[in-house]
């Protein structure tokens, strides 16, 4: 048999845009349609719903509603809204927040609009210092020209220094019109995005409706006070994950601090093990993670601790077997710097937290 030859023409070289559509699994994660048990939060109710998706295409939708998110946590100011309007059939999005609205000057650096450069650009984005807020979920630069390059078209709205800024982007970011700016009286601010899923990037791009609209309950109570609206159902949580669960049920334990919002309860489940269910800076972990075995190492550690005193004067022993049947964790984590899996951000690894619940569970 012959060698094949190898010659630099064998070598290729991909744009971000092309790279991105070809390999997006390196950055949007599981590209296959996934069974899932997710906690379900809508009809006023709560149980555990098996759905079927592909989580990269949920990873790119989640990257613009993230965007509005980390903009209001970072704002003081009453009345702080995001509106979802989803038509799920047709894998099409918008996502609007009524925050300061993203620049719309001349970007330094690359000459481009500001929202140009911000939706349009791999790696630009203003969550890379230090001092970033803590809850924040964008890190890397990546997610919303993610989003853009693997979307059929891509609409910008801006609403900011009394003018309109729009600008679209069709068949993933390849094409670009020039931005229209008009003057308004209205001193309105905010950012909307309109987007379509491109269905020859992934193999499907239907996200289940009971998802996305849990999706809005969500980031409703992963951010208190905040009023979400999904296809005009509005949501709103002053205590945020508090009121939930005090909402859904009557026998539950709630640990709390400024970061950490944990929930044991024992009305809601009939499972033999353990239900855990977290989430970190607003993004639901649907690989669970650190967060999910730590606390509940710590929390079966103290309940057996606890009982194991009585135990003993009745020569009996209390096991992890005796206590998880039936047992329903709901919990939300704010961190600075949280470490994942990969950019999907469906798993953290970090930081090391088992301390933390130890004491929250003091």
């Amino acid at each position: 048999m012959s060698e094949k030859q190898y010659t630099s023409d064998d070598i290729s070289v991909l744009s971000d845009r092309e790279h991105l559509r070809l390999r997006i699994s390196m950055y949007a994660g599981n590209t296959n349609t996934t069974s899932y048990m997710m906690p379900n939060f809508t009809d006023n109710k709560f149980d555990i719903t098996k759905v079927e998706f592909v989580p990269a295409a949920l990873k790119c939708i989640n990257e613009i509603r993230d965007n509005s998110s980390d903009e209001l946590m970072q704002i003081d100011r009453p009345n702080k809204r995001i509106d979802i309007t989803a038509d799920v059939a047709n894998s099409t999005y918008t996502i609007a927040d009524n925050g300061r609205g993203v620049p719309i000057d001349v970007h330094r650096d690359t000459g481009l609009p500001t929202p140009q450069t911000v939706f349009g650009s791999l790696r630009s984005g203003r969550n890379f210092g230090d001092e970033k807020t803590a809850g924040v979920i964008g890190m890397n630069g990546i997610g919303s020209s993610m989003t853009n390059y693997v979307s059929d078209f891509f609409r910008i709205h801006i609403n900011r220094d009394n003018k309109q800024y729009t600008q679209e982007f069709t068949e993933g970011a390849l094409n670009v019109t020039p931005p229209v700016i008009k003057s308004k009286k209205s001193k309105e601010t905010g950012t909307s995005i309109t987007f379509k899923l491109d269905d020859s990037v992934f193999s499907n791009t239907i996200i289940p409706e009971v998802v996305m609209h849990n999706n809005a309950i969500e980031v409703a109570f992963n951010n208190p006070g905040v009023l979400v609206t999904y296809n005009g159902d509005e949501y709103k949580f002053k205590n945020g994950l508090t009121d939930v669960i005090k909402n859904i049920s009557s026998q539950s334990f709630s640990f709390a601090n400024a970061a950490m919002n944990f929930n044991v309860i024992f009305d809601l489940c009939d499972e033999q093990d353990e239900q855990v269910f977290v989430y970190c800076n607003g993004s639901y972990l649907w690989e669970g993670g650190c967060a999910n075995t730590q606390f509940t190492a710590a929390f079966f550690d103290k309940v057996i601790d606890h009982l194991s005193r009585a135990a003993k004067a009745q020569k009996c022993e209390v096991t992890k077997a005796d206590i998880r049947g039936g047992l329903l964790i709901i919990g939300s984590l704010k961190l600075t710097n949280p470490n994942f899996d990969s950019q999907a951000k469906t798993r953290l690894t970090g930081p090391y937290l088992r301390k933390d619940f130890d004491v929250l569970l003091d």
